[in-house]
């Protein structure tokens, strides 16, 4: 089976960059999730019951996970334009090759 892509016109183009842009931000979002979730979720709480730090830093942990809801949602926003954006795909691969 050979894969032969049709002519990429200009527009593709444009519309390939925002997908490249789109699924490197839904990386950044699910990084920063990740990040934010574990900070909030169990290194500050490790560390305030060892008494490695006050327990006056208990009270940042709401900021971590509100930064991590937000990255949520901008992930869901990015993921979705995304799916969206993929039909240039096949537009340029007009045959399936599976």
């Amino acid at each position: 089976m050979d894969i032969d892509p049709s002519f990429t016109t200009t527009e593709q183009w444009a519309v390939l960059g925002k997908l490249t842009t789109a699924l490197h931000l839904n990386v950044l979002f699910a990084i920063v999730i990740a990040f934010d979730w574990m900070i909030a979720h169990a290194v500050i709480p490790s560390l305030v019951e060892s008494n490695h730090i006050p327990r006056s830093v208990n009270k940042v942990r709401p900021f971590f996970y509100f930064v991590s809801a937000a990255a949520a949602v901008g992930l869901i926003i990015f993921l979705a334009s995304s799916i969206e954006l993929l039909e240039v795909v096949y537009e340029i691969y007009d045959r399936k090759w599976y």
